[in-house]
């Protein structure tokens, strides 16, 4: 690729302001972000070469990243003068910052290792190294707690020492969000009012949901309470009898007991002339049935239930569970301390803390004045934390200083933290900080129309809202487009110039070894265009043969409207435009079991 298609040339371009790029699968993304790095520094010849910082996710994205940069970078600086910016930023490649959120933050402590209160030279622990050590502090910290009588032993009546110690474990592996969660944690008495005042939003919620759906449902209660019960033996009586009953709690906001007695009606039996005649006998069945229908939406959806006693345990245990992990906190901080060593997640919070601890160190101060563009790929894996730190390196309202790119169809769901509903709640920030959506990078360069046609049609059924609408937590589809088989630039070139822009030849001898390819893009044959290619060819000499001797007809062959030209006697070389008996089109060569020669 070496011009930006549909609406790359945005994702490049616009830098006035913050932009979040939503980018499906083999759309270009990392083609992308390396032009829009080097755009940026083309147009601001007075920005150094670290001022701009790139965000990748993995370590191997990194050094792709770097590795094509530099490659740019040197060739654009061996075409300038001596006296240009590029000469400079050839100088200074060592200092680019490319790299993953936790060697941005590794830097960033390491260079300001006295205000965040760090020994500059400490060591990362990678993740097989960090679960020994936390398999370590568990034991350590449950022997401390046995030895305390710690009240959080009363766990222990409910676990086992095996699964309280996987669960624990299974904490310290998520400690950016855990810690969060319990520095917010109430005591029990504010616990179980939430908790109660929950199930009542619940119970508004869904009630209004339902009479959104059914425009109805209030017209069925008055119908319920304006009808008489003139025969008590008639068989629909009960049930009117508890349609009645419920209408007056649910007035009252009392929707439990609503519930309790909607779910008593039953629709068997009722005479005409006990009800009115059958016209009203109808109408007052279909409101009983809409009532008792709602019923069954509340109480599927909790609304019937009640904070009881469990729950106050709950809530008791959840004070325990906070204070052992309080412990094997400390035990941990300790053992890392001791070999001066940070985890990933250390890197995430004493980042964070730095950066949001005021008033800044002027160091630091000076260092976040130093950059003018921050980048971040894969946002849709980002947790909490690491929104935190992004926003404090460049914030959406700061101008056109953030461009993030991602795609919550892709997030990995909860590994390393992540959460999708940071990359939807960033969208939405960039979009009331610019007034201007997402940028949408939808055309796949990986996949064939018909294979993106019929994803397009599965998750468009898979991902809908789970409760009418779209959540924060949830991805919303987003379809993509196949590039045209025949649209890439050097196989039109190859159709003008057939003759003298054939692929090379293999030399490997390894069965279906070779594959016709554009010597640009490097596509194979059938994903290049070269069928037009083939159409145009007169030349023997441009056509390649095979050595294993004459082919059986392709499928090409076999109809009259779509005849290619191809080889009549493979070591004679002769091309024809008539239908041998042996043949195969240029297309259909991969097929061929023995690498051709020319």
């Amino acid at each position: 690729m070496s011009e930006p298609v549909g609406n790359q040339r945005e994702a490049i371009t616009i830098h006035d302001r913050a932009l979040l790029v939503e980018a499906g699968a083999g759309t270009g993304k990392t083609w992308t972000l390396v032009q829009r790095f080097l755009y940026l520094l083309e147009q601001h010849q007075a920005w150094p070469l670290e001022s701009v910082v790139a965000v990748t996710f993995t370590e191997k994205a990194a050094r792709e990243m770097r590795t094509r940069l530099r490659q740019e970078i040197e060739l654009k600086a061996r075409q300038e003068p001596a006296d240009s910016p590029w000469q400079e930023r050839r100088r200074a490649l060592e200092r680019m910052q490319v790299s993953t959120i936790h060697g941005l933050c590794a830097r960033i402590l390491r260079e300001n290792a006295i205000p965040a209160g760090v020994d500059p030279l400490f060591q990362v622990l990678d993740e097989q190294q960090a679960q020994q050590l936390q398999e370590e502090a568990v034991r350590q910290s449950l022997s401390e707690l046995v030895a305390a009588g710690d009240p959080a032993l009363e766990l222990l009546t409910a676990l086992r020492v095996r699964d309280l110690s996987e669960q624990i474990s299974g904490l310290l592996n998520q400690r950016a969000t855990v810690q969060r969660l319990f520095e917010g944690l109430p005591g029990p008495g504010e616990l179980l009012a939430r908790w109660r005042e929950g199930i009542a939003e619940v119970r508004r919620a869904t009630w209004g949901d339902l009479l959104a759906q059914n425009l109805d449902l209030a017209a069925a209660g008055r119908t319920v309470q304006a009808a008489v019960i003139q025969d008590e033996t008639d068989k629909l009586a009960p049930a009117v009898e508890a349609a009645k009953a419920g209408c007056p709690f649910f007035d009252d906001q009392d929707r439990v007991d609503a519930v309790q007695n909607w779910l008593r009606i039953r629709l068997s039996g009722g005479r005409a002339d006990s009800w009115g005649g059958k016209e009203a006998l109808a109408e007052l069945k279909a409101a009983l049935k809409s009532l008792r229908e709602a019923a069954k939406a509340l109480d599927k959806a909790g609304c019937t239930l009640e904070v009881g006693e469990l729950d106050e345990q709950a809530a008791a245990s959840l004070q325990r569970w906070r204070g052992l992990w309080e412990r094997t906190v400390a035990v941990y901080d300790r053992m890392k301390a001791d070999r001066q060593s940070l985890d990933f997640d250390d890197l995430e919070l004493m980042t964070e803390r730095l950066l949001y601890t005021q008033p800044r160190d002027p160091r630091l101060a000076g260092y976040l004045e130093g950059l003018n563009h921050v980048m971040v790929d894969e946002f849709q894996d980002t947790n909490v934390a690491q929104q935190r730190i992004v926003y404090a390196l460049a914030h959406p309202s700061a101008g056109g200083r953030l461009f993030v790119v991602g795609d919550a169809k892709q997030s990995i769901y909860r590994f390393r933290q992540a959460q999708v509903t940071v990359f939807n709640r960033t969208a939405q920030d960039i979009q009331r900080a610019t007034g201007h959506p997402a940028v949408q990078l939808d055309r796949s360069f990986r996949s064939h129309q018909s294979l993106v046609r019929a994803m397009n049609a599965l998750f468009a059924r898979i991902l809908q809202p789970i409760s009418g609408t779209y959540q924060d937590y949830e991805a919303r589809p987003g379809p993509l487009q196949a590039r045209p088989r025949s649209s890439c630039g050097c196989c039109r070139r190859w159709t003008r110039r057939a003759s003298g822009l054939m692929p090379r030849t293999h030399a490997s001898s390894k069965p279906n070894s070779w594959r016709g390819a554009c010597s640009s893009c490097r596509r194979p044959a059938a994903r290049c265009g070269t069928k037009a290619l083939a159409n145009t060819v007169t030349s023997a000499s441009a056509m390649p043969r095979c050595s294993s001797g004459p082919q059986p007809a392709c499928p090409c062959t076999r109809s009259s409207s779509k005849q290619p030209a191809y080889l009549t006697s493979p070591s004679a070389g002769a091309a024809t435009t008539t239908g041998p008996r042996y043949a195969t089109c240029w297309p259909c060569w991969p097929a061929c079991t023995t690498p051709p020669t020319t």
